[in-house]
């Protein structure tokens, strides 16, 4: 009997582990992932990383006080630009123009509103044109001072140039585009706010 009691005990850890470790449930509360998944339905979540998220993958991550699932459509090292108020993702076909000695307005203007997705160790240049691009990652996700004093950038207090990066960064939108609120209004999201990869649903 104690025995039984003892591999009761062991069994309720065991799920216990994995409800909280290894695995989670989330529920779909809106159309913003269908036809791919409907609204209601309930996923499973990986929770245990076991090689580098990819574009394409499904994931739920938090955003705020809120938990999202999306598909990941740009990668560390993509690039985004803003248009007509929203970002949009280059899936590796938006790339930065080549430089050439004479650039129109437009070319000016397309060079300053495409940024570049961080990865984990990339030096990026932060400048007065692309500082509120990356000061909400910087602060929000790195937790790092970030400022600016009349055209100055200084980041943890110092005088800086370049900020180096210490984590994945995604971009996600839900596959029902027309409805989904995602990274193309709130911006990018680091690998420390994925909760896991959907594995299926429930």
């Amino acid at each position: 009997m104690k025995n039984l009691w003892l591999l009761i005990a062991f069994a309720m850890a065991l799920g216990f582990a994995l409800k909280f470790f290894a695995f989670e449930v989330f529920t779909v509360p809106t159309d913003s992932m269908e036809p791919t998944i409907k609204t209601g339905s309930k996923v499973w979540l990986n929770k245990i990383k076991l090689s580098e998220y990819k574009r394409g993958d499904i994931i739920g991550f938090s955003h705020g006080n809120e938990n999202f699932v999306k598909r990941i459509t740009g990668k560390s090292r993509d690039y985004i630009t803003w248009l007509g108020g929203k970002f949009y993702c280059s899936e590796d076909t938006l790339v930065p123009p080549p430089i050439i000695d004479v650039m129109s307005p437009v070319d000016e203007i397309y060079l300053k509103s495409l940024y570049r997705i961080p990865r984990t160790g990339d030096s990026i240049k932060i400048t007065n044109d692309n500082f509120d691009f990356y000061k909400p990652l910087i602060e929000n996700s790195e937790h790092v001072l970030a400022g600016k004093i009349l055209n100055k950038i200084f980041i943890n207090n110092k005088e800086a140039n370049y900020y180096v990066f210490k984590q994945n960064y995604y971009f996600v939108e839900g596959d029902n585009k027309t409805v989904s609120i995602d990274s193309r209004t709130f911006g990018l999201i680091s690998e420390n706010q994925i909760i896991g990869k959907v594995l299926g649903k429930k």
